[in-house]
C-alpha cells in the first residue's frame, strides 16, 4: 500500500521537536520531525538488498521535488549525523564537471561530491543531455558511478525531474532502491498521478509513497494527525 504523507510549503515550527539537533535553515515543507519520520519509513520498506537510495520525482514541474531533496538531505544529515549526498540531474555539464564525467571515465567520484553550501549534506550533479546523455543507455555504467557513491555517503537523495516528462527519471528508477512521487494537492490530477505511478511500477522501480505538497486542512493540523 502507498504511503501518504502531507506536506505544506510553511509550516509551524512549534511543531520541531523538542532538543532537535542544529540544521542549516528552516526545512519548508515537511517540519523536521516528519522528514526524519519519512527518512525511516523509506529504510523500513527498502529490501535489505537494496540501494540506499531514493529518487524524488513528480508527475509535473513545480510540484516541490527540489524542495523535499534539500529538505531531507539536510534533515538526515544534520539530525541523524548520516553522510548524505544529494545528486542534482541537470540538462547540461557544469563547469566543474559531475558524476558524467566519472561514467566517462575523467574523473573519480570523489572529485564531483562536495559540501553542499547550503547543509550539512554533500552535493553532485549528473548531467543528462548531449554527450553525457548516452550514459542513460549504459546501465553498468550508472551501476559504477552510484556504487562507488554509495562507497563514500551512507544515503543518495536524487533530485529528479518529473517523471512523464523526462527520460532520465525513467532511467533513474532502476538505479534507486525506491522513489518517493511528489503531488501538488488540488492541482494534480490524480489520472496523471496514477500515470505517473504506472511509469514508475512498470519501468522496475519501486514506490515507496506519496508527498502531497500543498494540501489545505479545513480542521487544525493538531487534530488531523489524531484522526
Amino acid at each position: 500500500m502507498t504511503r501518504i504523507f502531507d506536506a505544506l510549503r510553511i509550516h509551524d515550527q512549534r511543531d520541531q521537536p523538542v532538543g532537535a539537533g542544529q540544521v542549516y535553515g528552516e526545512p519548508s515543507m515537511l517540519a523536521r520531525d516528519e522528514l526524519v519520520s519519512l527518512y525511516h519509513g523509506i529504510r523500513t520498506q527498502l529490501p535489505e538488498d537494496a540501494r540506499a537510495i531514493v529518487e524524488i520525482t513528480s508527475s509535473g514541474r513545480g510540484e516541490g521535488t527540489s524542495t523535499l531533496a534539500r529538505d531531507l538531505a539536510n534533515t538526515v544529515a544534520g539530525n541523524l549525523g548520516l553522510r548524505v549526498l544529494l545528486v542534482v540531474i541537470g540538462a547540461a555539464e557544469s563547469v566543474a564537471g559531475g558524476l558524467e564525467g566519472v561514467a566517462a571515465g575523467r574523473v573519480e567520484v570523489a572529485d564531483v561530491i562536495a559540501p553542499a553550501k547550503d547543509g550539512p549534506f554533500y552535493r553532485a550533479t549528473l548531467a543528462v543531455s548531449g554527450t553525457s546523455a548516452r550514459f542513460l543507455f549504459d546501465s553498468g555504467e550508472l551501476d559504477r558511478v552510484f556504487a562507488a557513491a554509495l562507497d563514500l555517503v551512507d544515503f543518495i537523495v536524487i533530485d529528479a525531474p518529473p517523471i512523464l516528462a523526462d527520460v532520465a527519471s525513467m532511467v533513474l528508477t532502476r538505479i534507486a532502491g525506491g522513489v518517493l512521487l511528489v503531488v501538488e494537492a488540488e492541482r494534480t490530477r490524480a489520472p496523471i498521478v496514477d500515470q505517473a505511478r504506472r511509469a514508475i511500477e512498470g519501468n522496475g522501480g519501486r514506490l515507496l509513497g506519496v508527498v502531497m505538497n500543498k494540501r489545505r486542512f479545513h480542521i487544525p493540523r493538531a487534530i488531523y494527525r489524531r484522526l
